[in-house]
């Protein structure tokens, strides 16, 4: 699906994918779409890496993923997509090329208290941020996995989510499946700011081309 993040209410169809497997995780990086895919009729045997067309929805085999995200996003500083392995514990990469995920540090904070993160992304300057379950909203270091509060969202996090920056205006935009709602995150509180009813989303992404 396709929709204006001003009116997510109004989603327009690119393609019935319904007799395929899911993608719990995707990200969107020089003009290609990637989704990593679930065996159909699964939900953690993972099939691969596939681009997908953003007009058909046709799904091009990039190659075999051997660890299952939730959650992808690309840091454009260095070209290193992340994404959240082993149940919400662990910060990860994957290599786009090979469809290849390498597990990383398990988020914590305060000096080694679990994190649980369900959605991540990065802003243009590298800086990583994610959503958690206990409802926090955190900058996440990318080599350590230190998680730093910066404040509650205000919303009760539930299931499997995804976010993603618009780079074109800075703003953050965040699906939260316990509630069905897409939300802006104030970058400074944490506090989300409804805009509008979605269906569950587990991955999206707004189109930028990183140039001159």
């Amino acid at each position: 699906i396709k929709f204006d993040a001003h009116d997510p209410e109004h989603p327009v169809l690119l393609a019935d994918q319904s007799k395929l497997g899911h993608i719990y995780a995707g990200t969107y990086y020089n003009y290609k779409w990637y989704g990593q895919v679930t065996h159909y009729g699964t939900q953690t045997s993972i099939d691969g890496l596939y681009t997908i067309d953003m007009t058909t929805g046709e799904r091009t085999f990039v190659g075999v993923s051997n660890r299952a995200l939730s959650d992808m996003t690309v840091d454009y500083t260095t070209g290193t997509v992340y994404g959240i392995a082993n149940s919400a514990g662990n910060l990860a990469t994957i290599d786009l090329k090979t469809g290849t995920v390498t597990l990383g540090k398990a988020f914590t904070r305060d000096g080694g208290a679990v994190v649980y993160m369900v959605a991540l992304a990065c802003d243009l300057d590298g800086t990583m941020y994610g959503v958690s379950t206990d409802n926090n909203f955190y900058k996440v270091d990318k080599t350590t996995a230190e998680c730093t509060l910066i404040g509650n969202t205000g919303r009760d996090v539930a299931y499997t989510q995804t976010m993603a920056f618009d780079h074109h205006n800075h703003v953050l935009y965040w699906v939260n499946n316990g509630d069905y709602w897409l939300f802006t995150i104030d970058l400074a509180t944490g506090k989300a700011t409804p805009i509008g009813y979605t269906d569950s989303l587990n991955a999206f992404a707004i189109e930028y081309i990183h140039a001159p």
